[in-house]
């Protein structure tokens, strides 16, 4: 009778063992990319091959779930500039989300309409002033893919984002917790490991 208990106890420790493996497997996710989309840090970006004017590009990116690029980080728009430099990205003016307000005389995201708390216009292009009515921001690879004004009714190649998405349950820790965009920053690591995500990407345009 003590071995069968012995045996029937043992048996019960290791489904209760099993069983809290799989619980512990189930509760840590797995984030990916949409299709066509490339991954950078915790967002995914869409490099588009056809070229539009930039409020056909805005709703383009809103067909695909997602909306133009918003690099409101130096650090998000040194990456991005070491991305389109990569010779598969070709040497083509992009559009980002920016665009000017002409109520408030000054630059903001036009997916939120937060105005830009980071500008990467080059020195002489960053203060505000001037008239850019009907004016959208590209990024121009003749000045090292650095902001530049131009009409929003150019047609233009274009960057939509996207955040990572939840496509099921993996046992891995090498994805990250939070797939939600950080505005606030990141530590040292954070942007080194991002950095190090930018040199590895493989780029895929479509």
């Amino acid at each position: 009778m003590k071995l069968k208990s012995s045996v029937v106890l043992l048996l019960a420790g290791i489904v209760q063992c099993v069983s809290g493996l799989s619980i512990m497997g189930m509760n840590k996710r797995r984030y990916e990319c949409p299709d066509r989309f490339i991954r950078l840090g915790n967002s995914c970006y869409y490099l588009s091959a056809q070229m539009d004017t930039w409020q056909n590009a805005h709703f383009t990116c809103a067909d695909m779930r997602s909306h133009l690029a918003i690099l409101d980080r130096k650090w998000e728009d040194r990456n991005m500039r070491s991305l389109l430099k990569k010779p598969e990205a070709a040497l083509l003016e992009r559009w980002i989300g920016g665009i000017w307000d002409w109520q408030q005389h000054s630059w903001m995201w036009g997916e939120t309409g937060t105005p830009l708390r980071y500008q990467g216009f080059p020195r002489k292009g960053r203060r505000d002033g001037g008239d850019h009515t009907w004016h959208c921001i590209a990024m121009d690879p003749t000045i090292a893919y650095r902001w530049k004004s131009a009409s929003c009714l150019q047609r233009k190649h274009y960057v939509c984002e996207t955040p990572l998405k939840v496509t099921g349950a993996k046992g891995s820790s090498l994805y990250p917790k939070n797939p939600k965009r950080r505005r606030k920053g990141k530590g040292k690591k954070g942007q080194k490991k991002a950095e190090k995500e930018v040199n590895n990407e493989t780029i895929e345009t479509t």
